[in-house]
């Protein structure tokens, strides 16, 4: 993986783009695989890194925890005991909980709104194309890498992210998304240790927040604030 960055920083990407009639072979092929092998994926669980850098931090902050996907019931962030949060994206709504501080944040997703977690994670690449511009690494001979940067294209997007990058494994599974907000902070979310297909219990995509809970409509999000398309 390391001498991976290397050739990426001495090559560069491509500078062929994805458009909706007008793309190249070699990028629709990666796309077509990475679409193909995500509906494969029908549930899945990984651990999962995510790292924040922010201009208003000196160092970054790093936190871990348990990632599942149910792709007909959402997603869930189980972080680590010590920072007291769980996170569940459903079609409707995200709902983050904080079981010790007996705290709860719930956001509905509006309509024609998109979570970006949530459609890079179970829906097809190809629909991010409305918004982005997207490239491939290709290494000295001619090898097609696997990361794919995404520009975006409208106003709308190029308000909320500067740069997105993908990483894929060699089954075209989707295995690190990091995103660069407009005011530099970058947002990574990172899987290992994936397991394709375990069965997951319903229960724990459910959202019902506890009466006891102090409700909030303020949420830390995985990549950033703003990024909803």
């Amino acid at each position: 993986m390391r001498s991976f960055f290397l050739v990426c920083l001495l090559v560069g990407p491509s500078v062929l783009a994805a458009g909706k009639s007008d793309i190249d072979p070699k990028l629709q092929e990666i796309i077509n695989k990475i679409d193909a092998r995500n509906q494969e994926v029908k549930s899945l669980k990984a651990n999962f890194m995510q790292r924040r850098e922010m201009s208003l931090l000196k160092e970054p902050v790093i936190k871990k925890g348990v990632f599942y996907l149910d792709r007909e019931l959402g997603l869930k962030f189980a972080f680590e005991p010590q920072e007291d949060m769980v996170l569940v994206v459903v079609d409707k709504e995200m709902v983050s909980l904080s079981p010790k501080a007996k705290k709860a944040a719930r956001i509905p997703l509006k309509k024609r709104r998109t979570f970006l977690a949530h459609d890079l994670l179970m829906k097809k690449l190809r629909l991010v194309l409305d918004y982005f511009q997207i490239s491939y690494t290709q290494g000295p001979d001619g090898e097609i890498g696997r990361t794919l940067t995404l520009l975006p294209t409208k106003r709308k997007a190029k308000k909320k992210v500067q740069e997105l990058k993908l990483w894929f494994d060699e089954t075209y599974l989707i295995n690190k998304v990091q995103v660069t907000a407009p005011d530099g902070d970058v947002f990574l979310l990172e899987l290992s240790d994936v397991t394709i297909n375990p069965p997951l219990d319903e229960a724990m995509f459910q959202t019902e927040i506890p009466d006891d809970f102090e409700l909030s409509d303020r949420m830390d999000f995985i990549f950033g604030p703003n990024t909803s398309l």
